[in-house]
C-alpha cells in the first residue's frame, strides 16, 4: 500500500512523493485505522464477505458432515480411489 504526500516547495512547485507502507508491521487496530482512512469501502465489503462465508458454512457444513459419515464415503477414502472423484 502506498501513501501519497504532496509537498510544496518555497518556489511554489509541488513535489509528489510515494511512501511504501509495511502493512505487516501494523497491529490490527493500526491496520483497521489505516483502511478506514485510505479505503473505507473495504470495511463494508469485508463485513459482507464475512456474512456470506458464515451463511455458506451454515449451509454446507451439515451436508459435509452427512457425506463424511456415509459408509460409501468412508470406504472410498480408505481405498486407492482417485481423490478428484471425492468431495473435499
Amino acid at each position: 500500500m502506498h501513501h501519497v504526500v504532496f509537498l510544496q516547495a518555497a518556489n511554489g512547485k509541488v513535489h509528489v512523493e510515494r511512501i511504501r507502507r509495511d502493512g505487516g508491521a501494523l497491529c490490527s487496530e493500526e491496520a483497521r485505522a489505516l483502511v478506514e482512512r485510505d479505503a473505507p469501502e473495504l470495511l463494508a465489503l469485508l463485513e459482507e464477505l464475512k456474512d456470506s462465508l458464515h451463511e455458506l458454512r451454515a449451509r454446507v457444513g451439515p451436508v459435509l458432515s452427512q457425506v463424511r459419515n456415509c459408509p460409501q464415503y468412508k470406504s472410498a477414502t480408505q481405498s486407492n480411489s482417485p481423490r478428484y472423484m471425492l468431495p473435499v
